[in-house]
């Protein structure tokens, strides 16, 4: 057992750790309702979004960009109340786990937000030169198991499920574009010349029964 695992309560660690948990979770704590409430099927939408930089970049500038990378993904998706529950790092690659759709989050017109969103995203790192050498982005939409997980000592709020590995698996099937699945491009409304259909890839063995399509965005296809 760790030894902040058995630490007695103090309200100066509780300050300090508040700052690292959702804001919709911080709600549902305040409220003292039980971690078994927490957990639920809903319907969501999830993005990864994956940075590829250039293996010459050095240990202290990928910090750097990482850090820039991370403010500025959470301020975009910030006014469609996205969250990033995960940032992964692994080499010199870095992957945001980002939903939108949460507790009290959810919005009529999200799917299509959520695309515009992520050519943002793309066309930010794009112009701004931060030693990148790809961003790939995938997006899904669906039921999704969001709630506790974990040992209960130490436990952590998160997505699970088929549409979250689909969506962290278009980011290696479709390395460098914004990848989104059947359902997400029928919500949006937008009209098909804004997308463009990607070919067919074999997904945990199988090929997906689903049709993928790259987002080309508004700007690109007035």
């Amino acid at each position: 057992m760790r030894n902040a695992s058995i630490l007695s309560p103090s309200c100066e660690h509780e300050k300090a750790l508040r700052r690292f948990v959702v804001g919709n979770i911080l709600e549902k704590i305040d409220d003292n309702q039980p971690l078994k409430f927490f957990s639920e099927l809903r319907p969501l939408t999830v993005v990864f979004v994956k940075l590829q930089f250039y293996e010459s970049i050095k240990m202290p500038g990928l910090c750097r960009s990482i850090q820039e990378a991370t403010v500025h993904i959470s301020g975009t998706i910030e006014s469609l109340r996205g969250k990033i529950l995960k940032i992964s790092t692994f080499g010199k690659c870095c992957t945001f786990l980002c939903v939108f759709g949460l507790p009290g989050d959810k919005r009529m017109d999200e799917s299509t937000r959520v695309l515009d969103t992520a050519m943002r995203i793309s066309d930010f790192f794009s112009e701004n030169h931060m030693k990148l050498e790809l961003v790939s982005i995938g997006i899904t939409s669906g039921q999704v198991f969001c709630g506790v997980v974990g040992h209960p000592s130490r436990h952590d709020y998160t997505v699970v499920g088929s549409k979250v590995q689909m969506a962290a698996r278009m980011l290696v099937l479709y390395p460098g574009l914004i990848a989104c699945d059947e359902v997400t491009y029928s919500k949006s409304g937008l009209p098909s010349r804004f997308f463009k259909k990607l070919p067919d890839k074999e997904m945990n063995d199988a090929v997906t029964s689903e049709v993928m399509y790259e987002y080309l965005g508004r700007k690109k296809n007035p």
